[in-house]
């Protein structure tokens, strides 16, 4: 087994938390490793590819991987009460047939419009830029290198067949949902929804975003996001027992043609995992510290997670790097309590409507669920107070 140059700082995971955290502690001049498991740094991109407007000026990233311009979500509740009372509810379980689910999907529909600023961007030329603005500030890049086990204070990695060894002072785990850094740390598992996409082509250009919330949705939504002349479609849905995401998506594709939204043919197709448990207890452990999904920063409810780690991966090298100065703070305790104080509130808040959400799926009036817990409508505001004897309750 090589030893590897020194490096102060190894990052697992190219992505936006990796890279503005490797990007920090280099531009203050700590030697810093920056590695990434894939082939090719961003591909394939397993999110939808939405970011708000303001992360572009926030973090003075480049618009170059920028497609287009989001300027409103429209959400539809598919279920509304087109199905007769006496009725039960469709669920996934009960469509044998793509068709079946299709024709379920086709009731009478509940619209709203939500402001909602953004942009739809090229996630692998996004993704790329940082790992490259990493590199320029002094981080040392490498993909397609797998960390494979940590011995005591060595960290080691394989790139192809080449073994070697690392010892830093410093990790950041920034490695995804499925955390090779965290499992090697013997952390628990994070609560997943399993999320599967398709690219399509368009009928139309449109310049908003589409959320669709279906009882065979489980726990989730189905999505349209434009990209010009297409569209990223997807649902993301619990894993629970009978669950079939790819033939629910299948039937979302085919409700949406039959709508005349999109047309027909698939361009690309990628699945993942999204974190909807919350952040972990704690985001550090002795010299680590977790970014952007490894850390459970995704939205429990909309499974957003772009900004959360470009602030989470830039607030992890600058702890670090205030640690390794002269006098500086010990860098794990500072950056958990100020994401604490940054995300704390709003996901304690989504965690609490992703389980009255969850807990309350079949409940016959599923519109009204879903305006008391999604994002678009007044009712996600309300607060959940839970009672010992009488449950929970929701309070303006």
């Amino acid at each position: 087994m090589d030893e590897l140059s020194p490096c102060d700082v190894l990052v697992v995971g190219a992505g936006p938390a990796g890279s503005m955290a490797a990007a920090r502690t280099a531009s203050a001049g700590i030697p810093t490793l920056l590695i990434d498991a894939k082939r090719r740094i961003g591909a394939p991109p397993h999110c939808a590819e939405f970011v708000p407007t303001r992360i572009f000026a926030e973090f003075d990233i480049s618009p170059r991987s920028i497609i287009q311009k989001i300027e409103y979500m429209e959400t539809t509740i598919l279920d509304k009460d087109a199905i007769r009372s006496h009725e039960r509810k469709p669920s996934v379980q009960d469509c044998n047939d793509v068709d079946d689910l299709a024709v379920s999907l086709s009731t009478p529909a509940s619209r709203t419009r939500t402001p909602s600023p953004g942009f739809m961007i090229d996630r692998v030329q996004f993704d790329r830029e940082l790992a490259h603005r990493a590199a320029q500030k002094g981080a040392t890049v490498l993909c397609d290198t797998k960390l494979v086990a940590v011995t005591g204070d060595h960290w080691v990695l394989r790139s192809g067949s080449r073994v070697r060894a690392v010892k830093p002072r410093y990790v950041v785990g920034a490695d995804g949902a499925q955390s090779t850094v965290a499992r090697f740390l013997r952390l628990p598992w994070q609560k997943f929804q399993i999320g599967v996409q398709v690219e399509v082509p368009l009928v139309q250009p449109c310049r908003h975003t589409m959320v669709f919330l279906h009882r065979s949705f489980v726990g989730g939504y189905g999505w349209v996001f434009p990209k010009g002349l297409g569209a990223n479609v997807g649902v993301g849905i619990e894993p629970r027992p009978g669950a079939m995401p790819w033939a629910v998506l299948h039937a979302f594709v085919e409700y949406l043609r039959r709508q005349r939204i999109i047309r027909r043919g698939v361009l690309s197709t990628s699945r993942g995992l999204i974190p909807v448990s919350g952040p972990r207890p704690l985001l550090f452990l002795r010299n680590v510290l977790f970014c952007g999904d490894a850390a459970g920063l995704t939205h429990p409810v909309t499974g957003a997670g772009v900004s959360q780690a470009l602030i989470s991966g830039d607030f992890a090298g600058r702890s670090i790097a205030a640690a390794m100065a002269d006098n500086g703070p010990d860098a794990g305790m500072a950056y958990d309590a100020e994401m604490k104080r940054h995300f704390g509130a709003v996901m304690k808040h989504a965690l609490a409507k992703r389980h009255y959400m969850t807990t309350r799926w079949e409940q016959r009036d599923f519109e009204a669920l879903c305006r008391e817990s999604w994002i678009a409508y007044k009712g996600y505001k309300k607060r959940i107070v839970r009672h010992e004897n009488q449950g929970e309750e929701l309070h303006a």
